[in-house]
């Protein structure tokens, strides 16, 4: 299956639309949250209206303020990145990923599908790893040609166990 791969990422700044939603609610797909905003970001021309974006057609979904990680609320936005956040045009939303250390897994397929399969997998991935823990801050998706996506997650070092 998938390595991923370790790297410190710079400060990243997204402009884009975005909703509250949880795990429960994107497993129904008659409530599902996501979908909606790709659907939006797509129909009202979100990345027209991104001033100066860094990367037009490299949208992000990025995964932020976890309430309580797997089963909790969490906010997510579909967004271009941008040099600055001091122009953040009326109805969308400017969010900043801090610097930090993540995994990254690399996926190639039919879109939405692979990202789905390819968090399940993480789920698991991180169920078994004995060198990271997931740190629940800003997981971020980044969307490349021909069907590639880059899953960034959030990570820390996992505590070290104590012997009884």
């Amino acid at each position: 299956m998938m390595q991923p791969r370790s790297i410190q990422t710079q400060e990243i700044n997204i402009i884009g639309v975005g909703v509250k939603t949880n795990n429960l609610q994107e497993s129904d797909p008659a409530t599902a949250q996501i979908p909606t905003v790709w659907e939006r970001f797509s129909a009202d021309k979100i990345a027209n209206q991104v001033p100066n974006p860094l990367m037009p057609e490299r949208p992000l979904g990025v995964y932020f303020h976890y309430e309580d990680e797997h089963s909790g609320s969490y906010e997510f936005v579909v967004g271009l990145e941008v040099e600055d956040l001091t122009h953040i045009p009326p109805g969308l939303t400017g969010i900043q990923i801090p610097p930090g250390e993540y995994l990254i897994f690399s996926v190639q397929g039919k879109i939405p599908n692979i990202v789905v399969y390819t968090w399940n997998y993480i789920k698991q991935y991180f169920t078994n790893n004995t060198t990271y823990d997931r740190a629940f801050k800003m997981d971020f998706e980044l969307y490349k040609p021909e069907d590639q996506v880059d899953l960034y997650v959030s990570v820390r070092e996992k505590a070290p166990q104590s012997q009884s």
